[in-house]
């Protein structure tokens, strides 16, 4: 192991100390020195004679034109720069709606530090209110390069909500009623928070979207061609969740608290920078509640005659979950910046469920066999720490970065299932317990080299060590003696290593201002090792290599139509979700385990896409097809004791051809309208030993958004969203819609407000209906479940509203691992670039 880890990071370690060598701090000139320099002042509207309060004022040196800090005016239109160096500056005083104001020659010497202006008229800008653009003003989903951004924190109907609610409205993304993320109709993706992995994403990405408050979302990136830089994995796609973030001089925070029918939350952040130093901590907890009733038909010819299995009963979910982070940040020098960021999070879930089982052998009279009564239990511990360098230079675009990062999940999943006859005889007592250790360390090296204005270079290296045990238990009651005895036949150990080395070379050029082409190449190399250790200590390895090329082209025409191409290919590594053989029984007609023999998927994505712009309003639209060999599907069969069992293989093939629609249009900066279409045509094929499977479909979903703001303190806004039905490799889930409307009212000091909101008022109930079917059987599962909420939340921002400018920090994102459904399978192995 010794060997392995030192073939994993020697060689970055090299990188990074030659690197050092060269971009250390001394090189920049050793440590800043603290400046005296002061400007300071208070800005007016010329008409009003009142304090305009967030007009924005740079610094700017006059050598190069170019501004080096800044501040925002607060509620009384004061402003502050501090800690500048002798020189000749001028001041650039800048808002929405006004004339930009400049102040020229302010140089700072020994002799005079200090600048202070009493009244800084600002006045109207007749041209600019008359066309009625705002500058800054961001629409709900824009389209760039090479992502969809959807702003989050535009959309005021998921005030109080979860990030589920939140990825619901996203474009091409898609969540089932259990929670489960699909892009394009594939789970097959990477979730990532802040560029970053974490470590509630270790066991079910459905649970870890219930713990982030959607009040704390500032934006969702789609990115469904990625480039070198990112980890192979996620043949799907990446979905980036970018929190709320603030860089403000002094003390400042801010509070979220919600009530609502389905959900609640309360969470806080404060913040100090004072400085080159700043520190900060977020806070809080969720709640959430679900109700349910379920009925299943499932038919089978596996016996002599045929049999007919008929289950119902009902669902009461509960969940919580608090956490805690720290975060520091220290500016080395002007050019070296040092963060350390660490998190913990729990989450529990209890889902308790009391099924009716009957029997029929003509599908007509049904016999009632047995109820069974379960408690379902998760409780996960995360826990992460990050430390990130960044040196910077003269050039903006060029940096060095290098990132450490140590992740580790407790994931406990359990059940107590207790078993009735029909004259309500307890027959069968037992319980199940599987602890999930994650642990994952990681080391990250990147570099961004632009040659001139119009060529730029990035490489990277980096190293994962991850290691995953599971340890699962099954204990049943002995009438007889009144205690629990062991079951070592069903209970097991495995664990599972999966270390990967990587590196990337990538470059973008541009010719002409028109034509950009950014295209490169990700070298991987993964070992893997797993042991079945306790019940017949099967060890197996498998390692591997992969080179995966991604380039994209695009064409720019007046700065408002862009055509661009893409093709990458993408790897997808099963995590633990998939691997676990720990076996869930809770449901002893129904069952599910992983495959710890999972091989990784292969795919290739091409796609080519249109935008145009004019000034807020936007149309995009995109055709791609995605080729996947060796996927990793989920397979239903019946066994030798007529139970069904649903597990993971690598069956063979299946192709996405489709085409996404969108766009948004705004008039007079009041309202706005938009939506979004996807379709795609979806084949899957499985030619294998043990299956011989096909299927094909049409999945399609559509989203529609709209808002009015009639006053600057009051506004409305409404979503909705249809889901066709999803095709899988041995049936279908139909179709679902959900919509939501809100109102937020502005507190007068602009620094929070109030959201109402309200959820499906008019449908509280959805059916959700599942077909699936084998060689020998077919089943039939309708899902009733409460869909219906309201909520009303409330924000509140204070502190001194000055900044200090600074780049965004790049972080690690391992995006390597095919993540966990909602499917209650228990899981550990999370991670990803």
């Amino acid at each position: 192991m010794f060997k392995l880890k030192a073939l994993f990071f020697v060689p970055l370690l090299f990188f990074y100390s030659a690197s050092l060598a060269q971009f250390s701090p001394g090189a920049a000139g050793g440590a800043t020195k603290v400046y005296d320099g002061k400007v300071s002042g208070t800005v007016i509207d010329s008409a009003t004679q009142a304090a305009v309060e967030f007009a924005t004022i740079a610094l700017i040196n006059k050598e190069n034109n170019k501004p080096i800090d800044g501040a925002v005016t607060d509620e009384n239109g004061n402003f502050k720069i501090k800690n500048i160096k002798n020189g000749n500056f001028k001041i650039s005083v800048s808002f929405i709606g006004y004339t930009t104001v400049e102040i020229d020659n302010i140089d700072i010497t020994d002799k005079k530090k200090s600048f202070h202006f009493e009244k800084i008229i600002f006045a109207a800008d007749g041209k600019y209110l008359k066309e009625a653009i705002v500058e800054g003003e961001k629409s709900l989903i824009e389209n760039k390069i090479d992502k969809i951004v959807f702003n989050a924190d535009k959309d005021i109907t998921t005030k109080g909500g979860n990030a589920t609610d939140v990825l619901k409205k996203v474009p091409m993304v898609s969540v089932d009623l259990d929670g489960n993320v699909m892009l394009r109709g594939t789970t097959n993706i990477r979730v990532l928070i802040n560029n970053k992995p974490s470590s509630i994403m270790a066991g079910s990405v459905a649970d870890a979207m219930k713990m982030i408050p959607a009040d704390n979302i500032e934006k969702v990136e789609v990115i469904t061609s990625p480039s070198a830089k990112y980890d192979a994995e996620g043949t799907g796609g990446i979905i980036n969740i970018i929190t709320k973030k603030k860089n403000i001089e002094g003390l400042s925070g801010s509070v979220n608290a919600s009530a609502g029918t389905r959900s609640s939350s309360l969470f806080g952040n404060i913040n100090y920078k004072k400085g080159r130093f700043g520190v900060g901590s977020g806070f809080g907890g969720f709640m959430y509640r679900g109700l349910g009733n379920s009925e299943a038909l499932r038919s089978s010819t596996t016996a002599v005659s045929p049999f007919y299995l008929k289950q119902k009963g009902s669902n009461n979910n509960l969940g919580v979950g608090p956490s805690l982070s720290l975060n520091f940040d220290y500016d080395i020098s002007s050019r070296n910046n040092l963060s350390l960021t660490t998190k913990v999070n729990n989450f529990y879930n209890r889902s308790n469920t009391d099924v009716d089982n009957l029997v029929s052998f003509d599908n007509n009279e049904y016999t009632e066999i047995f109820r069974r009564q379960a408690n379902n239990k998760t409780n996960s511990l995360g826990f992460d720490v990050n430390l990130d360098y960044k040196r910077s230079f003269k050039n903006p675009s060029k940096e060095f970065t290098v990132s450490l990062q140590t992740i580790r999940s407790n994931r406990t999943t359990a059940y107590d299932a207790l078993q009735y006859t029909p004259s309500d005889s307890l027959t069968l007592d037992e319980t199940s317990e599987n602890l999930n250790v994650n642990k994952e360390h990681t080391l990250q090296i990147d570099y961004v080299l632009p040659v001139n204005k119009k060529i730029e270079v990035e490489a990277g290296a980096k190293g994962i060590l991850r290691n995953v045990n599971s340890d699962f238990d099954f204990n049943v009651f002995d009438f007889a003696s009144q205690q629990y005895n062991y079951d070592s036949i069903r209970s097991n150990v495995f664990d599972y290593d999966q270390n990967v080395a990587a590196a990337y070379l990538q470059s973008s050029f541009k010719i002409k201002d028109k034509y950009g082409i950014k295209a490169g190449a990700r070298f991987e190399q993964t070992y893997v090792k797993g042991d079945n250790s306790i019940k017949d200590n099967k060890v197996f390895r498998n390692d591997y290599y992969n080179v995966i090329p991604s380039v994209t082209v695009s064409y720019t025409n007046k700065k408002r139509n862009t055509l661009k191409l893409s093709y990458t290919q993408r790897i997808q590594r099963p995590s633990m979700q998939f691997l676990n053989p720990y076996i869930n029984d809770s449901d002893p007609n129904n069952i599910s385990y992983g495959n710890p023999t999972l091989e990784p998927e292969l795919s290739h994505a091409m796609e080519m896409g249109y935008n145009f712009f004019k000034g807020f309003s936007s149309i995009n639209t995109s055709l791609y097809h995605r080729r996947t060999n060796n996927s990793i599907e989920n397979i239903r069969f019946i066994n030798a004791n007529n139970i069904l069992v649903s597990t993971y293989d690598n069956i063979g093939k299946n192709t996405s051809t489709g085409m996404s629609v969108g766009g948004n249009y705004m008039y007079k900066m009041k309202f706005m309208i938009g939506g979004n279409f996807n379709v795609f045509y979806y084949t899957v094929n499985s030619n294998t030993e043990n299956f011989k499977l096909k299927n094909d479909g049409i999945n399609y979903n559509i989203n529609f958004f709209s808002s009015y703001t009639f006053t600057n303190r009051w506004g409305v806004q409404g979503f909705g969203n249809f889901n066709g039905p999803k095709y899988t490799v041995q049936g279908k889930s139909t179709s679902f819609f959900f919509y939501s409307v809100g109102a937020r009212r502005e507190f007068k000091s602009k620094k929070g407000g109030v959201s109402f909101g309200l959820d499906n008022f008019a449908s509280p109930i959805m059916n959700f209906k599942s077909e699936y079917k084998g060689d020998d059987f077919s089943s039939v599962s309708d899902n009733k479940i409460l869909f219906f909420g309201a909520r009303i939340s409330l924000d509140y921002r204070f502190g001194k509203m000055e900044f200090k400018n600074s780049e965004k920090k790049k972080r690690i994102k391992n995006d390597d691992l095919k993540q966990g459904e909602g499917d209650g399978m228990g899981g550990g192995m999370g991670g990803g670039k």
